[in-house]
């Protein structure tokens, strides 16, 4: 259980977590981390439509409505996954191509199994500027 919030990673950080999956940016990313023997399941609406982006719609299946994509997926068989920042533990990430600003999307970190233990985890929201710069914009994180 978080006692206070966790630090919101550097941007270097995410950008080793990103290249270590082969992620090489986007307007938006959504990076959900974890490190437990447990499957957690990262999900995005694309705003006005509401269609889906995750497992449920497809690893590397394009949605069109936003041009979003679930990247990665680990389960809990992924535990003790060494990062591209050198942390441990799981990840599932999406990228979203369509952003413009003041777009609201929402989403969801959905338990999937395999363990009754309570997990922390982090979503960490950034994206790449129009030159191709990484930024972190803030996170969210829960149990």
């Amino acid at each position: 259980m978080w006692v206070q919030e966790p630090e919101v990673p550097s941007n270097d950080a995410i950008s080793g977590i990103l290249t270590g999956i082969g992620v090489t940016g986007a307007p938006l990313t959504v990076t959900l981390l974890w490190s437990a023997e447990i499957d957690l399941d990262l999900y995005m609406y694309c705003p006005d439509t509401l269609t889906g982006i995750g497992y449920d719609h497809g690893v590397n299946v394009m949605n069109p409505d936003c041009q979003g994509n679930l990247d990665w997926d680990h389960r809990e068989d992924a535990f003790g996954f060494t990062r591209g920042d050198g942390s441990i533990g799981q990840i599932e990430n999406i990228s979203i191509g369509t952003v413009s600003e003041g777009t609201v999307f929402t989403g969801a970190v959905n338990y999937y199994g395999y363990s009754d233990v309570p997990v922390d985890y982090q979503v960490i929201f950034s994206g790449t500027d129009a030159e191709g710069n990484l930024h972190v914009y803030g996170q969210e994180f829960g149990e």
